[in-house]
């Protein structure tokens, strides 16, 4: 059978299937540029010379005509009426069918004194029309299938089936009749549509999703150029945005004056920057911030299959105070990959808590959201502080409880810093002056005096200020 068709793919550019039946006729094609139907058939010629606009809008009003509505009904799902498909599933059903028009040995219907039955040269006349073995009766393909005038249920032609061979034809002929009727040339009328769209691909669905490609086409593009400035600022450690973005101003930003020079350079960034809606041209500072966190995560998705394929890694962590004097712990991944050693930064976590078991979940915690896992390390790299570098009970110990092969080395900068420290002991001058400092930037800086100090402040109604701003 067919590949089923329902009108909701009535305009899609798949081929019209041509199927030849043992039993039907066949027709030659000169015998079909002699049709008698050719004065309701469509001019191709004008079709194809109108523009696209007039055929789009042609196409839209039979999609919306009470034809189109009614084969819909009808064929969403995928079948014709009741009394005609259940005895006649011979004839055409879907409208990937061609009119079934078998050549056989008719059976005979006595009229009056006559025997009479179907004839088969009617084919060659009317194009449209098939015949029905199982009940013996003629149908109208394109009416069954397109016509909108399917209220009656003793419509012969769509139907019950037509049987009255002694009237067929003539001058007052029911075929000849009937195919002057409004109902079939419009029936008539949509099926040559049908059959001329899908034989030239001209289709509303193939223009229409020609300009839906084309329009996502144009906003890839368009988003593309954005991520892609973001990118280069990222790269180059420039700041996005600027202090005033209106359009008065003379300076918006590196990434909106950016754009705005691709936009006179680009016509489809240039079109969008000037005529898109305002809701959809993704310059917010939301929306670079979503992109530059989209970038970041690729970054990070690259980094953890690069340490997946080495199979092991050596880890390097350590914290240190931001600019809100928060403690930032940051953790860096040394491994090799195709035979060179790479360094990746994995990113930074907050330190709330400064103790060893804390410190050591922080940095299970970004390794193992990569993916990754504690116990493929061979080597961990921290200063020399007692919370890091403590046998016992430090980050490496705890560490190589799950990572046996985690060996401990420590920093080479901090090993130069003891050799500071240990030789400025020695000169009692020097010695008190470095304590001194040290113990006020300890007070200043220490994370335990800053939210006493904070909190100090708001009970006073200050405002939060930058390490050292107050001292």
């Amino acid at each position: 059978m067919a590949k089923r068709i329902t009108l909701t793919s009535l305009w899609s550019t798949e081929p019209l299937p041509k199927e030849n039946e043992n039993k039907e006729c066949s027709r030659t094609s000169e015998e079909e540029t002699q049709l008698t139907e050719s004065q309701l058939r469509v001019d191709q010629t004008e079709i194809t010379s109108s523009s696209g606009d007039e055929f789009m809008n042609s196409q839209a009003k039979l999609q919306d005509s009470p034809t189109a509505s009614s084969a819909e009904r009808r064929f969403e799902s995928g079948t014709i009426p009741t009394d005609t498909t259940e005895e006649c599933q011979d004839i055409g059903l879907y409208l990937s069918d061609i009119p079934k028009q078998p050549c056989i040995k008719f059976p005979t219907t006595k009229f009056g004194e006559k025997l009479r039955s179907f004839n088969p040269d009617w084919y060659k006349t009317y194009s449209w029309l098939e015949y029905s073995v199982n009940r013996d009766a003629a149908y109208c393909f394109p009416c069954r299938c397109f016509s909108s005038r399917l209220n009656r249920p003793d419509a012969p032609f769509t139907r019950v089936g037509f049987r009255d061979w002694k009237h067929a034809t003539g001058q007052k002929g029911r075929l000849i009749e009937y195919r002057k009727s409004m109902a079939h040339v419009e029936a008539f009328h949509t099926w040559e549509e049908y059959k001329f769209n899908i034989q030239h691909g001209t289709t509303i669905t193939r223009s229409l999703d020609k300009i839906g490609k084309n329009v996502i086409k144009e906003n890839r593009d368009y988003v593309k150029t954005i991520a892609e400035i973001i990118l280069l600022c990222a790269r180059q450690e420039i700041a996005l945005k600027g202090h005033d973005k209106t359009g008065e101003s003379l300076n918006p930003g590196i990434f909106q004056s950016l754009l705005t020079f691709i936009g006179n350079h680009d016509q489809i960034v240039g079109k969008r920057i000037k005529e898109g809606p305002q809701n959809a041209k993704y310059t917010s500072p939301e929306i670079q911030n979503e992109l530059l966190g989209a970038m970041g995560d690729m970054v990070l998705q690259t980094i953890s299959n690069e340490v997946q394929k080495a199979g092991i890694y050596s880890l390097l962590a350590d914290e240190t105070k931001d600019i809100s004097r928060k403690e930032q712990l940051s953790i860096v991944l040394r491994y090799v990959n195709n035979g060179s050693v790479y360094e990746r930064f994995l990113g930074y976590t907050f330190a709330e808590q400064m103790d060893a078991e804390s410190l050591y979940k922080y940095i299970c915690n970004v390794i193992q959201s990569c993916n990754l896992f504690p116990e493929n390390c061979v080597c961990q790299c921290y200063d020399g502080a007692s919370v890091m570098s403590g046998r016992c009970s430090g980050v490496q110990a705890r560490f190589r409880v799950s990572a046996l092969m985690a060996l401990y080395i420590n920093c080479c900068a901090h090993r130069l810093n003891f050799v500071l420290v240990d030789s400025i002991k020695g000169v009692p001058i020097a010695h008190d002056f470095f304590s001194l400092l040290e113990a006020v930037y300890l007070f200043l800086f220490s994370g335990k005096f800053n939210a006493q100090f904070e909190k100090f402040k708001r009970n006073k109604g200050q405002r939060n200020s930058h390490a050292g701003s107050n001292a």
